[in-house]
């Protein structure tokens, strides 16, 4: 709010959107309007401050960027 008026300085709504199927590190931090698209993992103690678009990736860092491209992921485990 305003000091002086009272008026609401943030009256829009913002939140984060998560995609389906992502992988979010420990301790991640996400700021308002931030958004990671399906098929993502995000790295231990990152800070996702803005929207990111691309699937398959790995987000990582304060603030979090894309470190790796082309990414994909699946609960099995190959044995050999």
């Amino acid at each position: 709010m305003d000091a002086d008026t009272g008026e609401l300085l943030n009256d829009q709504p913002q939140g984060v959107l998560i995609g389906d199927h992502c992988w979010i590190g420990q301790g991640a931090t996400f700021t308002k309007n931030a958004i990671i698209p399906a098929n993502t993992v995000v790295g231990l103690q990152s800070v996702v401050t803005k929207s990111f678009r691309e699937e398959f990736t790995v987000l990582a860092g304060n603030p979090a960027k894309v470190i790796k491209k082309g990414v994909k992921w699946s609960r099995e485990r190959e044995m050999g």
